[in-house]
């Protein structure tokens, strides 16, 4: 499984995405992450980007401009991703920004991104579920993909601890 966030150019149904932030829990259970700004495709209107939601995530227009052409980007991310279960608080949003991303690239699939609080509610039980809640309520979004990801896998990771000592504890 891999917890995934996007930044994007605003909260428009046209908008694009400008960061992809995935993280993981690897076999050691450390959280594991990567990001990459995403220059916008030229088939993104430009029109879309809101100085509103730059406040808000604090990436400039020069600075995507400036980063990895999208299609790239897709190819990475199509190969990190592509038959994992991929986790957001946002999946609404994070799935549309995805595929939108992925299009860019021909030999990419669309792929999707489900919820990470449904995903909580049905994968622990008890005291290990409200840990995933307390964890993820009490994180803090930092409005970057990276440290909003890492946010999903820490909470996730609380709440695998939580359940392995109390199975410890278990007779």
């Amino acid at each position: 499984m891999i917890f995934i966030d996007f930044e994007a150019s605003s909260l428009s149904a046209e908008s694009w995405p400008i960061e992809l932030g995935i993280c993981w829990i690897d076999e050691q259970r450390k959280l594991r992450v990567e990001a990459k700004l995403i220059k916008p495709h030229a088939s993104w209107q430009m029109s879309e980007w809101s100085e509103s939601s730059q406040e808000v995530h604090g990436i400039t227009l020069d600075e995507i401009k400036a980063a990895e052409d999208a299609m790239n980007i897709a190819r990475w991310a199509q190969s990190r991703l592509a038959g994992r279960l991929l986790l957001s608080d946002a999946p609404k949003f994070d799935s549309r920004w995805l595929n939108k991303l992925l299009a860019t690239d021909p030999a990419s699939d669309a792929l999707e991104v489900n919820s990470v609080q449904k995903h909580a509610e049905a994968r622990f039980a008890g005291t290990a579920r409200a840990m995933f809640f307390r964890a993820y309520a009490n994180g803090h979004g930092t409005h970057r993909a990276a440290g909003d990801a890492l946010r999903l896998g820490q909470a996730w990771r609380a709440a695998l601890r939580k359940e392995q000592s109390l199975q410890a504890k278990t007779p």
